[in-house]
């Protein structure tokens, strides 16, 4: 009879895969010592390490492909605060940032203001009838990245006509 077992042991991150492996004989006796069986020992060892090996790769990935997703969930970006800004949800009313500033229009200069998050929650609370958001939260984060964005955006500069040409 051959029983082999597989365990995982855990450091942190990594995932340390451990073979427990015995192989005994119908009548309980260790195979270690015969001569010819070494070799099949060690063939269904290698391979019972391979398929493991295979194994532990998949769920790593899965795993942490799931962390990634999550730990993304958290960071403020310019994407998530466009999609805010034309979120009904981010008050009561119905209406969104966007309804009041058409495509970010007149926004470029409120991007330089050291008060934008007091600006924000003002128009949220008094405007859209919405609950204030923290500063510190990815939703005000983000909603600040993209109002900043409209500013970072330049005019194209006038071209100057080369004098004495």
């Amino acid at each position: 009879m051959i029983m082999m077992g597989t365990g995982l042991t855990v450091f942190g991150y990594a995932i340390v895969p451990t073979l427990l492996s015995e192989v005994k004989t119908e009548s309980g006796a260790d195979r270690d010592h015969i001569g010819p069986d070494a070799k099949w020992k060690s063939t269904l060892q290698e391979e019972n390490m391979r398929q493991t090996v295979v194994l532990l790769t998949m769920l790593s990935v899965m795993l942490f492909a799931g962390t990634g997703a999550s730990a993304m969930k958290h960071e403020a970006t310019v994407d998530k605060g466009k999609a805010l800004f034309n979120d009904p949800k981010l008050g009561t009313t119905g209406t969104t940032c966007n309804d009041c500033h058409k495509d970010g229009a007149g926004l470029a200069p409120a991007a330089e203001r050291k008060d934008l998050e007091a600006i924000v929650n003002g128009c949220i609370k008094a405007n859209l009838k919405g609950k204030a958001l923290k500063p510190k939260s990815v939703e005000m984060q983000s909603l600040l990245l993209y109002i900043r964005s409209m500013g970072a955006v330049k005019q194209p500069a006038e071209k100057k006509k080369a004098v004495g040409h």
